[in-house]
């Protein structure tokens, strides 16, 4: 989580600079799997700014992040948009 930085030109990045689970829930999933709540959390998380190029997502990125989660035996994608 170190290496998490936050950017966005169209958007107030303040709340997710002080706290990254408003953008980027990892901590509550993690405090929610040592709970009990839900089973346990991806070994790798994914995040991308929404004025990131679609049609490069799709061609570069998206294909290697199916394959991972397939991998992974993912039950659950959880899609946070801000």
């Amino acid at each position: 989580v170190a290496d998490l930085l936050v950017r966005h030109g169209g958007y107030d990045i303040r709340s997710a600079v002080v706290d990254h689970n408003v953008v980027f829930p990892r901590d509550s999933l993690v405090a929610a799997a040592s709970s009990g709540l839900i089973g346990s959390v991806a070994e790798t998380l994914y995040s991308f700014q929404g004025g990131t190029s679609q049609g490069g997502l799709r061609k570069d990125a998206l294909p290697g992040w199916i394959e991972n989660i397939q991998g992974q035996k993912i039950d659950v994608l959880l899609l946070v948009p801000v």
